[in-house]
Order: structure tokens, then sequence, then C-alpha cells
């Protein structure tokens, strides 16, 4: 079977969807002897990311996402290619491809994407479109089976819970370094993210609770969404605010090892990666009890109202003033999240399709 796999958003860049294509990749490698894949890429990931064996082969597109291009030169290269099936990572597939496909769903909140009515409207068609065509659904969580289901009724038959995984142990070598004091968020900076909540909650622990430490995040500003940048700018305590833009791998774990707290402040999220990327490494997590955060945290992580800035504050704090945390629940909790079962059962998918 010749599978080709959307690899256009692989890599940290892309960060969640990044790296569930990368780890998707490297466990098919692993358990799958009979397939050819094609991966389709951008630069410079094109250039920088290795193969892993000879059943699969690389070849560039350079295909903008969100684009016309995407729509048009994107499809006449899957065309061209001739495949069996093809992955689609996210709902931005290109409407023209109408042959053997299945998309994964990673999130149903579509008016977070952009401000932009246009966008909104394009993002909506090929959201609907693509659902339309696929032969098989694959969410990444119940919250998002649910969501899609409630927004598109068609859906429920073909869709079809894949849990992601994570695995980390190459890069978490090491002992923790307890002098360290930052709470810290990994992410993009998208409006559903609520970004600004955490400053603000941020703001209330060095103010009312006397937190000493640092805010540490990742990613950067985004230009359809430029307050969080605005209000770091205006912060009292914006020296205590790091953002760090894009960092590798290794330096990823790093931080999460060593932070005191990490925090996912979103209001609402299809899956929650960092939470499990925290677990992983003992680290506490407070996060929104909204969306599919508590599915992802269960009993081990600690859960605010996002939209309570006071509650969001007060228990970050509490996290920090606990001596002890339960990493039983964590690794506990992780182990229900393996990206080998996620890329056995995606396997199976692309069988039975």
């Amino acid at each position: 079977m010749k599978i080709g796999i959307d690899c256009r958003m692989i890599g940290s860049r892309f960060t969640g969807i990044g790296h569930y294509i990368e780890n998707l990749i490297h466990e098919l490698s692993i358990i799958d002897n009979q397939s050819q894949y094609h991966l389709f890429m951008n630069q410079p990931e094109f250039n920088e990311f290795q193969v892993p064996n000879k059943r699969f082969k690389k070849i560039l597109v350079n295909c903008k996402i969100y684009s016309l291009q995407e729509q048009i030169d994107f499809a006449w290269s899957l065309y061209k290619h001739n495949l069996d099936l093809v992955h689609f990572p996210h709902f931005n597939a290109p409407i023209l491809y109408i042959k053997k496909n299945i998309i994964t769903i990673h999130d149903v909140t579509l008016d977070t994407h952009a401000k932009n009515k246009l966008k909104k409207l394009a993002y909506k068609i090929s959201f609907y479109i693509n659902s339309t065509k696929a032969k098989k659904i694959i969410c990444v969580s119940k919250f998002s089976k649910k969501e899609l289901n409630k927004q598109v009724r068609f859906t429920k038959n073909k869709s079809q819970v894949v849990y992601e995984g994570c695995t980390f142990k190459e890069a978490s070598e090491g002992k923790k370094d307890n002098s360290k004091n930052y709470i810290f968020y990994a992410g993009n900076w998208k409006s559903h993210k609520n970004i600004e909540g955490l400053i603000t909650a941020f703001e209330i622990l060095k103010s009312q609770y006397k937190y000493k430490g640092k805010l540490l995040l990742t990613g950067g500003v985004s230009k359809d969404h430029p307050k969080p940048q605005e209000m770091i700018e205006r912060s009292k305590y914006k020296k205590d605010i790091s953002v760090l833009g894009r960092v590798s791998h290794t330096k990823l774990q790093h931080l999460f090892k060593n932070a005191k707290v990490y925090v996912q402040p979103s209001f609402v999220e299809g899956f929650g990666l960092p939470v499990l990327e925290a677990f992983y490494n003992n680290t506490p997590v407070v996060c929104s009890n909204t969306g599919s955060l508590p599915e992802v945290g269960g009993k081990a992580a600690t859960y605010f109202n996002p939209k309570d800035t006071a509650d969001m504050a007060y228990k970050i704090n509490k996290a920090l003033r606990t001596k002890t945390h339960n990493t039983d629940n964590m690794q506990k909790q992780l182990a229900k999240f393996s990206f080998r079962n996620m890329a056995k059962r995606t396997l199976k998918l692309y069988k039975n399709v």
C-alpha cells in the first residue's frame, strides 16, 4: 500500500501537531514493514528531516499552509503520485483532492484560528468539505469527537478516538534543578490559549501572593492576536516575564523538568499534549477545567476556571506551596497515552479504509 502523509506541519515549529506527525512516522517505521510512505514536506523541514528507512520517501511541495497554492499545487502533487491513501493530520486538506483519505481533527474551535472574517469563512468551508469527503476522521480525544459530531452530525459513524501519546525519555535525563523558580507555559499564542488570563494571574501572584519567581512562555506574538505581547509591555512585572520564542526539543524538556508548575490556561483544547510532557517530568500541572484537559489530566492535575483569573492565581499559588506532589497519579495518567498505541490504531485505520 502506498500511503501519503501531509508533513508540511512536522516539527517543533508547529508545536502539538508537529510532534504528532513526527512520532506517528517514527512509530509507523517500527510497526509497519509492508507499506510505502510518501512524506509531503515544505522547507526547511524537508532538509532537516531524516527518513527512518527506505520505505519512507520525502517529497518537496513547498505549499504554504492555508493557501490557494495548498488547494491547487498540493492537490496536483498528490494526484501525480497515485497514492492508495492520504492521511492529512489537520483539517486543511486540499478540497480538490477527492481520492481516498483520512483526516485528524485536533479541535473544532474554528473561530480561534483567525479574526479576519474571510479567513474564518475559508476555514469553515475547508473543515466541512474535508470532513465530508474523508473516509475516516481521527479525533484525538472524546471531547473533540463529541464536539465534532455536534457540529457536523454526519461524522458520527466515521469518527474515531485515537489518543495521542507522550515519549520524551531521551531528552529528560538528569536531575531536576530545584533552585529554579518559574511557572511555565508551552505552546502558541492563539486567542483560545488564554495567554492574557495567565499574564493577569501572574500579576495577581506577584502582588497578592508575593511570588518571587518568573513566568516563562514559549511561542510568541501572533499577528492575529497581539494582545498578550501588549499586556506584557504594559505589565508592572514585565522584567519577570520571559518570552522564549521557538525552542529546541531538548531545551523544551529541560524547561518542563525544572519548572515549579506547568500551567495550561486554555479556554478549550482538543487534546493538551504539554500536560503529559509535564507529567513525564514529574512537574505539577495546573490547568483549565474545560475542553479535553480534564480527560487528559485526570486526577493528576489541579483545575481552575479559565475565565476566573483570581481562581487561576489561587490554584497556581496552592501548587507552588505544596511541598510534595502525587507523582504516582502523574505516571498512572501518563500510562494511558502511548505513541506506539496511537500508531497501531492509526495503521489499523489505514488498512480498514
